[in-house]
């Protein structure tokens, strides 16, 4: 008996109200609806969808990022995964395996936080390949990440199956940076899904653009303390242009100066032929 009751609340309420709105319209006196049944009516009748409720919608804004979303994504990485369990991956790289690492322990203490890093690290190995494969070599223009994937996709470079799951873990990473609710375990399964097609897309890029990995050796806090005080010559040469004859250039810079100059580089009409490490300015000469 229960069990049925509980099975069949919403029911059974929505009986009882009909029969109290008969028995007042009818005005049948043995019989008093008054405002604080119709309250306690209206309660009965919503508790059944409360727990249905999953997000909260301001106009645009959604309060919740739907589980069911996160799900849908993951089931669709996975099922790739599935798909090339058979294949021969090459070995991990000590580069993407770091950088996973570091997405992986940053979700532990801010899984927004990891979102950002996961989705800036897409967009890194995303402009690189946009940069080679779409421009090559042409003015560089902004676009967004998203349309970045898609560009990639419509040159066959990013296969559809891997693009479209790709450009939603992105959109559920902005919308978790922006503000939205996602659940901690919600976040886990996204970061796992990015960071899978964040490694396939390291390999496909290493494969492009043919780019050297680093290496890396661990070395003391001192040492690093011994290149930011120091100075650098730095020697640059401005090819020969229209009337102007070719110029060298050179710059001794502290590790400020440096960051400096490199951070317009790409906009100059000179290009670097040397840089060293010197102790002081007086031995360059």
């Amino acid at each position: 008996m229960k069990k049925f009751i509980a099975n069949n609340i919403w029911w059974i309420t929505f009986i009882l109200a009909l029969l109290l709105l008969v028995s007042h319209t009818l005005s049948i006196d043995k019989v008093k609806v008054d405002n604080t049944t119709i309250i306690l009516l209206l309660v009965l009748l919503t508790c059944p969808f409360i727990s249905a409720i999953k997000r909260i919608k301001f106009g645009d804004f959604e309060a919740e990022i739907d589980p069911k979303e996160v799900r849908r994504i993951k089931e669709d990485v996975e099922a790739k995964m599935a798909e090339r369990a058979g294949i021969d991956e090459p070995p991990p790289s000590p580069v993407i395996v770091s950088t996973i690492a570091t997405i992986s322990k940053l979700s532990e203490e801010d899984p927004v936080l990891a979102l950002a890093k996961l989705r800036m690290e897409i967009e890194k190995v995303i402009n690189k390949l946009y940069q080679k494969v779409v421009l090559q070599g042409k003015q560089k223009r902004v676009f967004s990440l998203s349309r970045m994937i898609i560009e990639l996709s419509k040159s066959g470079l990013i296969a559809p199956d891997i693009s479209h799951p790709m450009r939603e873990v992105v959109s559920i990473c902005n919308r978790a940076i922006h503000g939205e609710e996602i659940r901690p375990q919600d976040a886990e399964s996204i970061i796992n899904a990015g960071s899978y097609l964040l490694e396939m897309l390291y390999w496909l890029a290493k494969s492009i653009i043919h780019e050297e990995e680093p290496e890396s050796t661990i070395i003391d806090q001192s040492v690093v303390e011994g290149y930011h005080q120091a100075r650098y010559k730095l020697t640059t040469v401005i090819p020969y242009a229209g009337d102007t004859q070719p110029v060298q250039n050179v710059r001794i810079l502290s590790q400020e100066g440096l960051d400096a100059f490199f951070e317009g580089y790409e906009d100059f009409a000179e290009f670097i032929v040397d840089l060293r490490k010197i102790e002081n300015v007086s031995a360059q000469q």
